[in-house]
């Protein structure tokens, strides 16, 4: 039992160092003059001792949780008030949250253009009569449109959607 007590003792004299060496720290950052690039380093160093690193992602999403249809504009204004001084955003974090999102559009469009030209390929190009599946509909006695032709189409389609929404996501 005195083992417990005496280890609740050593804990709490620590934090209480602790805390004398935080207001320490915040009294001679004060009277440093330091530049908010040096303030911004000291931060992040700060951060990771203390186990939570500075996520970009982490401070980003939370701003977009802001956008909520059913809260007045007062309030969307004090909320992002406070979101402001909890998690501070600089530019250089928007600027890597936009390359991302560009570079993932990018990425998804070229996928949908792919799929475009593909699809287009397919129905173009002759394909030998064993992988003409079923006619569905003659325009001739040799000629009309086959399951293959369908199966294009939809492969089209689909590149078109994912085209269609990686711009409007990007349009976000």
């Amino acid at each position: 039992m005195e083992d417990n007590l005496d280890t609740i003792d050593r804990a709490g004299s620590r934090k209480t160092a602790f805390e004398q060496k935080f207001k320490e720290l915040i009294s001679l950052s004060a009277d440093a003059g330091l530049s908010p690039e040096d303030i911004r380093n000291y931060k992040e160093r700060l951060d990771r001792a203390l186990g939570e690193p500075l996520s970009y992602e982490r401070n980003i999403e939370r701003y977009k949780e802001l956008d909520d249809k059913h809260l007045s504009r007062i309030d969307m204004l004090d909320e992002l008030g406070k979101l402001l001084i909890a998690n501070p955003v600089d530019n250089s974090a928007i600027r890597q949250h936009k390359k991302k999102d560009f570079l993932t559009s990018t990425l998804v469009s070229a996928i949908g253009f792919t799929l475009m030209a593909l699809g287009l390929a397919m129905i173009i190009l002759p394909a030998p009569a064993s992988f003409e599946i079923y006619t569905l509909f003659y325009f001739t006695p040799d000629d009309g449109v086959t399951i293959m032709d369908v199966i294009s189409l939809l492969i089209v389609f689909t590149g078109v959607f994912i085209i269609i929404t990686a711009m409007k996501r990007n349009d976000k």
